[in-house]
């Protein structure tokens, strides 16, 4: 029998800027989802919510996957540390964008970023 090997990823929706949903006239804040992902996402990781061998999803809903992120490091800057944004990672895949995470707690978290 073949070794079992699990691994978990918690996706997350992304925005770039904020946006107007169609059937809504409301404005919709990228912020909301930034901040949302450091809170459900990110600090769930830290605080063993979701195992280690977990990584996050992002689904970029609107605009680029740099500018999701570009806004979502403001929000681990501000709710984090400056040290802990996400960065980039050298390889490079045709369908998704891979970042790293580092944190003081000894953990690196792994980012992968879908344009939709």
């Amino acid at each position: 029998m073949l070794p079992t090997f699990v691994f978990y990823i918690e996706a997350k929706n992304l925005y770039a800027n904020n946006f107007k949903k169609t059937n809504n006239s409301s404005i919709t804040s990228a912020k909301y989802y930034h901040t949302r992902y450091v809170e459900t996402g990110i600090y769930h990781l830290l605080d063993g919510h979701y195992p280690s061998n977990s990584c996050l999803l992002g689904y970029v809903l609107e605009g680029t996957v740099s500018g999701a992120v570009a806004g979502l490091n403001c929000q681990v800057t501000s709710m984090l540390s400056q040290a802990e944004v996400l960065t980039p990672t050298k390889t490079v895949y045709p369908s998704f964008t891979t970042y790293f995470s580092y944190h003081k707690q000894g953990l690196r978290i792994t980012h992968l970023m879908l344009q939709f």
